[in-house]
């Protein structure tokens, strides 16, 4: 069975280093936690950084983020089925909706 492991030091070296770059180049950016899959343990050492916002393409995992910090800014960054909009309003603080539109012309 395939497991992960979370090296919070190494979580912590990276985010620092990447925190201090885009600072240094007057970048503002958000993390996108997307791949710790909502996992509560992983949520909530990653939550302990100097975090403003965060990122994630699945309600629940932001549904999970709010539950351990509710006044943390959450983003929803796909567009959200029709049966999800409530649970979207609910739980993110910005949506982001993105796409190309393609049309033809005859």
């Amino acid at each position: 069975m395939a497991f992960v492991t979370l090296n919070v030091k190494k979580l912590k070296a990276n985010f620092d280093y990447l925190d201090a770059l885009f600072k240094r180049n007057g970048i503002k950016w958000s993390v996108v936690s997307k791949v710790l899959c909502g996992n509560k343990t992983y949520l909530s050492e990653l939550l302990k950084f100097d975090i403003r916002q965060i990122c994630d393409s699945r309600v629940t995992n932001l549904k999970v983020i709010k539950s351990i910090n509710p006044r943390i800014e959450t983003i929803y960054i796909k567009p959200p089925a029709k049966r999800s909009i409530a649970s979207v309003v609910k739980y993110a603080d910005i949506r982001v909706l993105s796409g190309i539109w393609l049309t033809s012309f005859v």
